[in-house]
């Protein structure tokens, strides 16, 4: 208890404090607390749509994402619109569980429908593309020449005619 006739001041040091830890001492020195801030990431779902535009006017004003880990639901699903770019960032989020690397994955919810949804994956992001194929149509041109079967032979060889649509000229012609 004493030496020298003043009291001896005990304390603890920890030895060869794990990797990936620091140790640190409560004030009467007898707590040892060791702490480790495990790594975190994030995860990036973005919404691309290939539908010329939306050229049939069926894309959703939002579509709803969900984020799983190890194929188990994560959180509460978050909505992807234009005034979010179509994109969420899924922050802090644990890079392992008991020391194994958790996958994460995104889904969307209820792909609108007409369109089919493909997932790829680049590092931390995912791009969810909703694919549909616009409609088309078929139009024949018909030239009828009302001239006597060409009686003064002035006849052009050839014509150009523009498709118009909406009474605007398009980028075709014959």
């Amino acid at each position: 208890v004493y030496e020298g006739g003043q009291p001896i001041a005990y304390t603890v040091r920890e030895v060869n404090v794990p990797t990936g830890y620091e140790a640190a001492y409560s004030e009467d020195g007898f707590t040892i607390t060791n702490t480790h801030i495990p790594e975190t990431t994030q995860k990036t779902a973005e919404k691309v749509w290939d539908d010329g535009d939306n050229q049939d006017g069926i894309r959703p004003d939002s579509v709803n994402m969900q984020l799983y880990a190890d194929g188990e639901v994560l959180g509460e699903p978050v909505t992807l619109n234009a005034q979010n770019d179509w994109a969420h960032t899924f922050s802090n989020l644990p890079v392992n569980k008991a020391g194994v690397e958790i996958a994460y994955t995104v889904q969307e919810i209820d792909t609108p429908d007409g369109y089919t949804a493909t997932v790829s994956e680049d590092g931390t992001a995912f791009t969810v593309t909703n694919t549909h194929t616009p409609a088309v149509t078929e139009k024949t041109v018909t030239k009828i020449w009302n001239d006597q079967n060409n009686q003064d032979g002035i006849r052009p060889d050839e014509i150009t005619v523009y498709l118009l649509a909406d009474g605007q000229r398009t980028n075709y012609s014959l």
